[in-house]
């Protein structure tokens, strides 16, 4: 009787006309299952905290965003060794809206009508894409060191992220314009 034992290995054993009877082999297995949805469901309690916060207050969440990005793009293009800082600081916000963008229209939306075990999944798959996508942007600038470019960039991430999730929105079903309007009381 071994806690990891294969899960169906009884119901396999067992021969055709008699009777399945339940033994205790596989039960570790139950706890392996149980650790791993842990952590989506400790991101599923924080994007149901979050957005109870955005919902409530949309516009001060999205001021306080687009002033964290900004104060991002500051410190990150702070250094004298940087070109064209003022674009660069645009480019910064520019790079990190799309992960607002699609928390704020399409996690969020999703969160209020939908599984919250299946959007949990969907922002970490979203997030970590995003957040690849933005370090690359941000690396190849600090090697760059040239704001122009990371204005470019950050245009062309934000326009091709903005464009999925108007998309979205237009050819969804459960979540479109008016939800949105719902959501955020406007």
């Amino acid at each position: 009787m071994g806690a990891f034992s294969p899960i169906w290995k009884d119901i396999d054993d067992t021969s055709p006309g008699t009777p399945y009877i339940v033994d205790s082999d596989g039960w570790g297995w139950f706890f392996v299952f149980i650790l791993l949805s842990i952590p989506f469901l400790a991101v599923g309690s924080a994007l149901v905290w979050t957005r109870n916060i955005v919902c409530a207050y949309p516009v001060l969440s999205a001021a306080i965003y687009i002033v964290l990005c900004g104060l991002f793009g500051i410190v990150f293009y702070g250094r004298r060794s940087f070109r064209h800082r003022v674009f660069g600081i645009i480019g910064s916000m520019l790079t990190l809206f799309p992960l607002g963008t699609a928390v704020g229209f399409y996690i969020i939306p999703y969160l209020q009508t939908g599984n919250l075990i299946s959007v949990a999944f969907d922002f970490i798959l979203i997030a970590a894409i995003l957040i690849i996508v933005t370090y690359f942007i941000f690396s190849i600038c600090n090697l760059v060191k040239n704001g122009l470019i990371h204005f470019v960039l950050g245009i062309v991430f934000f326009a091709i992220v903005l464009f999925m999730v108007v998309g979205n929105l237009s050819s969804s079903t459960d979540v479109n314009w008016e939800v949105i309007k719902q959501i955020y009381k406007f």
